[in-house]
């Protein structure tokens, strides 16, 4: 039983960034759906929609994160993300929020959903794509915010405003004690 329990704290250990994110995808698609659903009935959703909206969840869990890891998220560094990742994230978002609206579309002519409110579909879209870009965004803007300390250090004016000079200024600002601000280029 122990060798059980090392096995699972290592996997544990060695995977702690992937299982974060996908525990924090999950929480974010249901959310988002229950968000799109509050809207569209304006707070009150109606009983039969509610008994809908486990099996809907269950769907649109399982169908986003097997699309999210088709799109690599969760290989990704999210530290350094930059518009390429971003644009990994639309597109996961919106693979898979197409494959969850042809299942639960197909679902509405069975007894399963049948009279699920199409409209909670384009809802739970924009939410899904809002809030796993901002959760995947939030811990760059964290330290963008926080290691932007206007004056702290000796000010330098980067020569060369290529990828180069962006990468050097974007060193300067993580390393707390790079000792230079940079100013401009």
């Amino acid at each position: 039983m122990r060798a059980l329990g090392s096995r699972i704290n290592a996997f544990v250990t060695a995977h702690a960034r992937e299982i974060f994110f996908v525990a924090g995808d999950v929480v974010l698609i249901i959310l988002s759906l229950l968000a799109a659903a509050w809207l569209r009935f304006d707070g009150e959703i109606p009983p039969e929609t509610g008994r809908q909206l486990p099996l809907v969840m269950a769907i649109s869990v399982a169908v986003k994160l097997i699309a999210f890891g088709a799109q690599r998220l969760y290989a990704m560094s999210w530290s350094q993300v930059s518009l390429l990742e971003t644009i990994a994230v639309v597109r996961g978002v919106t693979l898979g929020s197409a494959v969850f609206w042809l299942i639960t579309l197909a679902l509405r002519r069975s007894e399963l959903l049948q009279g699920f409110p199409r409209s909670i579909l384009p809802l739970d879209y924009i939410i899904t794509m809002h809030a796993i870009v901002g959760f995947r965004l939030a811990r760059r803007v964290y330290q963008h915010l926080t290691h932007q300390e206007a004056g702290a250090g000796r000010r330098a004016l980067i020569v060369g405003a290529g990828a180069a000079g962006e990468q050097l200024v974007r060193a300067m600002r993580q390393t707390p004690g790079a000792g230079y601000a940079p100013v401009g280029f």
